[in-house]
């Protein structure tokens, strides 16, 4: 996603586990500093000891109790839409 980085890119929430290592946490944060050198607006979130399955899981009713990604990235939604 880095080499599709554009400053006209919409709003973009990005949420990672800090324990993810199926895609490690420093591609969030790279692809997080390249939008802002454009000027994209984007919000990265990184959830301590999560993993890639927590945040997945979180979406699903019976977990949202591990991570409040689905909380968090709607309210960024509601934010953000015009």
């Amino acid at each position: 996603p880095i080499h599709f980085a554009r400053a006209d890119a919409p709003p973009i929430f990005l949420g990672h586990g800090s324990q993810d290592r199926v895609v490690l946490p420093y591609n969030s944060k790279r692809l997080a500093q390249r939008l802002k050198q454009l000027g994209a607006p984007v919000s990265l979130r990184i959830y301590p000891g999560a993993n890639h399955v927590d945040l997945a899981a979180a979406l699903s009713g019976p977990f949202r109790g591990r991570v409040p990604v689905l909380a968090e990235s709607a309210e960024f939604l509601r934010q953000n839409s015009r």
